[in-house]
């Protein structure tokens, strides 16, 4: 992927890969911020609505679960039992140009890291349910519905992640994902001046696992070492580690 696939997965929770719908209600105008997010060590987040109308808008809030994520295999599906991200309110009126802050809170810390979408959708009063084929509506407007990242992390968090010359592919063994910036491959695990980097941006989940393609694979030979350069979920720093 050319796109991180932490971005990818925000911008397919943005407005830009989110769902028009065409209803029989007025035009809803607002929009979220941040459009991704994690969960602290509380197990809270926020997210901002804001009204960018002229008349009271009505929002249901809606959460599911994303499998796989930032693969092909990704889907979403309902919430199960043990799965507790519980968003406050879960449908509310938006009154004409005011911020609404919706409160997440996620009750059982998982064991490896866990995505949602949280989708924020328009409707005309807060005891309908969103249907965008409800052919009985007449009146044509244009209603975006908002789909929000929401990242969990585990209590413990462990970064850790290998090289596999089989296949010359990255696994992650941890319970959070790793964003990569670079990979490196050395002619020796005591040569760090003869060592080709390659900029790499993709991300690696929990228990995935990632191809080592184009150049940064071509360079690999017997005897190579592998470095990453990565962001830290834990420390939001840039580190260096060798594979």
């Amino acid at each position: 992927m050319n796109i991180n696939s932490l971005e990818k997965l925000a911008l397919s929770s943005s407005l830009a890969l989110c769902s028009t719908l065409f209803s029989g209600i007025a035009s809803a105008a607002f929009s979220v911020y941040p459009i991704s997010v994690t969960t602290n060590q509380q197990g809270g987040a926020q997210i901002k609505i804001i009204s960018a109308s002229k008349e009271m808008d009505f929002i249901k809030v809606t959460v599911k679960t994303i499998e796989n994520p930032g693969t092909k295999e990704e889907k979403e599906r309902d919430l199960i039992a043990g799965e507790s991200l519980v968003v406050t309110p879960a449908k509310f009126g938006l009154s004409a140009g005011t911020t609404r802050i919706v409160r997440l809170v996620n009750m059982v810390p998982p064991e490896s890291e866990q995505a949602y979408r949280v989708y924020f959708d328009p409707v005309s009063n807060l005891d309908e349910e969103p249907n965008p084929n409800d052919a009985q509506k007449t009146k044509i407007g244009v209603n975006i519905t908002w789909g929000a990242l929401v990242i969990v992390p585990p209590v413990k968090p462990v970064e850790d992640i290998s090289y596999m010359p089989v296949g010359r592919q990255l696994v992650n063994n941890g319970n959070v994902h790793i964003k990569l910036s670079e990979v490196g491959v050395c002619k020796s695990s005591s040569d760090n001046n003869n060592c080709k980097w390659t900029k790499d941006a993709r991300t690696v989940y929990p228990g995935k696992t990632l191809l080592l393609q184009g150049a940064e694979a071509q360079s690999i030979s017997p005897g190579s070492t592998v470095k990453i350069k990565y962001i830290s979920t834990i420390t939001q720093t840039t580190l260096e580690r060798q594979l």
